[in-house]
């Protein structure tokens, strides 16, 4: 279940961009609730999380990204 005070709070900070020819990474994801909420905005979204989550509309996953180990 989505957080509401993040999904109101991601809402209202990003409705006031122009979601065209942007792109945005959501690092640590989790199940992706706010990648989808900013792709049904329009903008192009690459979620990344440790764990494969459920694949998601118009959301590029990448999975097994470990963001406390240095690339």
């Amino acid at each position: 279940m989505p957080n509401t005070g993040i999904f109101d709070a991601v809402t209202a900070a990003w409705a006031v961009e122009t979601a065209a020819g942007k792109a945005l990474l959501d690092l640590s994801s989790g199940d992706g609730d706010t990648s989808e909420l900013l792709a049904r905005q329009g903008y192009r979204v690459v979620a990344t999380d440790y764990g494969m989550q459920r694949p998601m509309h118009d959301v590029t996953r990448v999975a097994g990204v470990d963001l406390n180990s240095f690339l």
